[in-house]
């Protein structure tokens, strides 16, 4: 599902129209930007009966460079992860149409 097909499905549930239609993008759009801003400064964001996003650091590592045939060392890295809450990890076990 892209972010368009998010803000259309919204729109549809809730039966919205006109200028309250077009602030559903604008909503979706802020509440993304706090969560991206939040996981910048290191913070954790929790969506209650969805899941956690979080900020984790990489150790520095050490990889092959195959094209060089020689170890190189990676420095520390930052990343975000999500963890699915159990609500969603049993919605998805549900759906066995795979």
């Amino acid at each position: 599902m892209t972010k368009l097909e998010l803000v259309d499905a919204v729109i549809r549930q809730t039966k919205v129209t006109g200028a309250v239609a077009r602030l559903v993008e604008g909503c979706l759009d802020f509440y993304l930007s706090h969560i991206i801003d939040a996981l910048a400064r290191g913070e954790d964001v929790q969506l209650k009966g969805f899941g956690r996003f979080q900020v984790v650091t990489r150790a520095r590592r050490k990889a092959y460079d195959f094209k060089e045939k020689q170890t190189i060392d990676l420095p520390p890295s930052r990343r975000a992860v999500f963890t699915p809450y159990q609500r969603l990890t049993d919605a998805i076990k549900e759906n066995t149409d795979v």
